[in-house]
């Protein structure tokens, strides 16, 4: 509980969620030069006092806004929403099963994939993210997943027949391939 005037004004000041988003101004600034008001401008709103608010702990940070906040500033959106959860309602995050911000025990395969990707997984263009949902998906995943060796037997058919990956081939093309194969 505040116990000072100037506490009382900055309730929030220090939750991780107030930090992270302190952090996430800064870093962006200096990054990619986006000032506090071009990312008040960008998430709607009108005056840049109400992201300044936020991020020095005098007005809690919208829990409906905290993964667009996120993506703007350049921070984890999970990591980012569990801090603002646990901002308007603190322990809720441990309650839900969802860990904390602060000593959270991190996913090695989703670190080793963004060490592949050479950038956080939230940053991947939107064809790599709808490849990865798709195998993801599919319960069986080697099905339908090409080796190196089998790739350009694909760019082939591809180039032959550039409608292949939306049509698929005729019952007469597999059968004619199948022959000419066998």
């Amino acid at each position: 509980m505040p116990t000072d005037a100037a506490d009382c004004d900055f309730p929030f000041k220090g939750t991780e969620a107030t930090k992270m988003l302190k952090a996430g101004l800064e870093r962006a600034a200096n990054e990619r030069g986006l000032s506090t008001r071009a990312a008040a401008r960008e998430l709607g709103y009108k005056a840049t006092v109400v992201i300044s608010h936020m991020a020095t702990g005098r007005v809690p940070i919208p829990l409906d806004r905290a993964v667009e906040i996120a993506e703007v500033t350049g921070l984890d959106p999970r990591k980012f929403y569990i801090a603002v959860l646990e901002q308007r309602h603190p322990g809720s995050a441990g309650i839900l099963g969802l860990g904390s911000t602060a000593g959270e025990v991190t996913d090695s395969f989703a670190e080793e994939l963004q060490v592949i990707a050479g950038c956080r997984l939230t940053e991947l263009p939107v064809e790599h993210k709808a490849v990865i949902r798709e195998v993801v998906s599919e319960r069986h995943p080697r099905r339908r997943w090409l080796s190196l060796a089998e790739l350009s037997v694909i760019a082939m058919l591809r180039r032959y027949r550039p409608r292949l990956t939306e049509e698929g081939l005729t019952p007469g093309e597999f059968d004619q391939i199948g022959s000419v194969l066998a």
